[in-house]
C-alpha cells in the first residue's frame, strides 16, 4: 500500500475548505494514531478554521467503506440535531477514488488534550464540570431515535451471538457456560414496560482518551471517536460513561478495583445531573434516569 502524501492531503483539504491551509502540530511528519485511524490536523491560513483528516490505517479492508458510511451517517444526525461537543462532519469519501487515493473523514478539529482522571485528579469543582458536561452530552444523544426490534429481541439476539462464538472458541473474555448463564439472567434485568421504547444513539466509549478538555478552568471541549456509536434500545442505553464504570485497573482483579469512595461520589453526582435534567424535561429522559438509578445497575452490563 502506498504511503500517504502530505502534499496531496493538504491539497485535498484546501479544496474542501476553499482556502489555503497548513499542517499543525507537526502532523505532516508525525500524524496522530487513534484507534484504527491515522489523523492529520490542519488550519486555514487565516487561522479561522481547524480540521482533521482521519484516514483508516487499513485502507484496503473490505469493511472500511461500510464503517466510514456508518460513522458519517451518525455524525450527520448529530449535526442535524445541533448537539454540542461532537466534531462536525465536513466531508467524507469511503472509496479510494480521490486525490489522496484513500478513504477519509474530514471533521472539525477538537482543540485540547485527553482527559486525565483518577481518584486524586482533577479537583472537585473540575470533576463536577466534566461529569456534568458528559451527562448532558449523553442525554443530548437521546434526541437521535429510531424504531427497532423490541428490547427483549435485541438482547436475546446479542447474547445468542455470543453463545455461538463461545461455542466455536471465537469469543474472547467469556466461556460458553458463562454466556448461557448470562442468557438466563435476561428476565431479571429486562424491563417489560420499556420493551417497545425507541432505539437511541449511544457513544459507546466515553473514556478519558475520548474526552478532550481545555485548561484553566478544566472544561470539556469535545467528545471524539464515534467508532463504537450505535443505536440501542433505551433500557440498555442507560449506562454510566466508561470512565465511571466499575472496570478493573491494570493490576487489579474484579470490579472492586475501581469501586473506590471517590468513584462512588462521582457516580452519585453523574446520576444527580441526569436526575435534575430528567425532572426538568420529562419524557424519555425520565425513563433513562429510571433505568440508570436502579440498584442493580452495575450488574446490567451485557
Amino acid at each position: 500500500m502506498e504511503d500517504l502524501d502530505p502534499t496531496a492531503i493538504r491539497a485535498l483539504v484546501e479544496n474542501l475548505i476553499e482556502a489555503p491551509c497548513h499542517f499543525i502540530l507537526n502532523t505532516d511528519r508525525a500524524p496522530f494514531y487513534g484507534g484504527e485511524y491515522t489523523i492529520y490536523a490542519l488550519e486555514g491560513e487565516e487561522k479561522s478554521r481547524r480540521l482533521c483528516l482521519r484516514i483508516p490505517c487499513n485502507r484496503a479492508g473490505c469493511h472500511v467503506p461500510l464503517v466510514l458510511e456508518r460513522e458519517a451517517e451518525v455524525r450527520r444526525q448529530i449535526d442535524a440535531a445541533r448537539i454540542d461537543l461532537f466534531q462536525p462532519l465536513i466531508a467524507y469519501d469511503p472509496t479510494t477514488e480521490n486525490s489522496i487515493k484513500a478513504p477519509y473523514l474530514a471533521l472539525g478539529w477538537a482543540d485540547g488534550s485527553p482527559l486525565k482522571w483518577s481518584d486524586a485528579y482533577p479537583a472537585t469543582d473540575d470533576r463536577k464540570s466534566v461529569i456534568r458536561a458528559v451527562a448532558n452530552a449523553s442525554l443530548d444523544l437521546l434526541r437521535i431515535q429510531q424504531p427497532g426490534e423490541t428490547a427483549l429481541e435485541w438482547i436475546t439476539y446479542k447474547i445468542d451471538r455470543k453463545i455461538a462464538r463461545a461455542e466455536s472458541n471465537e469469543l474472547r473474555g467469556g466461556t460458553f457456560i458463562e454466556c448461557k448463564d448470562q442468557k438466563q439472567l435476561i428476565p431479571k434485568y429486562w424491563m417489560p414496560d420499556l420493551d417497545n421504547a425507541p432505539h437511541v444513539l449511544v457513544h459507546g466509549d466515553i473514556s478519558g482518551n475520548n474526552i478532550i478538555v481545555g485548561d484553566a478552568p478544566l472544561a470539556v471541549r469535545s467528545i471524539i471517536d464515534l467508532g463504537w456509536a450505535e443505536m440501542v434500545p433505551l433500557q440498555f442505553a442507560a449506562v454510566y460513561p466508561r470512565f465511571l464504570t466499575h472496570e478493573p485497573g491494570e493490576r487489579a482483579q474484579g470490579v472492586s478495583a475501581r469501586n473506590s469512595p471517590q468513584m462512588n461520589q462521582d457516580r452519585a453526582f453523574y446520576l444527580e445531573c441526569v436526575k435534575t435534567r430528567a425532572q426538568r424535561e420529562g419524557g424519555i429522559e425520565l425513563d433513562y434516569y429510571r433505568v440508570l438509578s436502579r440498584g442493580d445497575e452495575p450488574r446490567r452490563y451485557w
